[in-house]
């Protein structure tokens, strides 16, 4: 490094500490994204399950639900996101609705699972 003042060295000290000072930022920027819990659709074990593990199952799948909407809704969090740096919103909204997508196939194979055992 080079620390001749008044000197083009310095300038180019300069622009590069404000480089690294804006990636610093976006990158913390970006990491308080709200990510939102994915479930997988289909799994190895989804034909063993009894009818109260499907049933369980599905409750959990209600929490997964609700944190995805939380996630979209306005709160302090995202409105910050829209404030400072726009996309963060965008990927936590869209984070939530891939979210949302995987619980309703899942929730159809559940159901799916259930009618096939015929549980009551």
């Amino acid at each position: 490094m080079l620390f001749i003042w008044g000197g083009k060295e310095m300038k180019i000290l300069n622009s590069n500490i404000k480089i690294q000072a804006l990636v610093l930022c976006a990158l913390f920027t970006i990491s308080g994204c709200a990510t939102t819990t994915k479930v997988a659709t289909v799994r190895t074990t989804d034909n063993d399950l009894t009818c109260e593990q499907i049933k369980e199952q599905d409750v959990q799948l209600d929490v997964v639900m609700d944190e995805a909407d939380d996630n979209k809704e306005v709160n302090t969090k995202n409105v910050a996101a829209a404030v400072f740096f726009w996309p963060a919103l965008a990927t936590t909204v869209i984070s939530a609705n891939k979210a949302e997508k995987l619980v309703e196939k899942r929730r159809k194979r559940l159901n799916d699972l259930y009618l096939k055992k015929e549980c009551e």
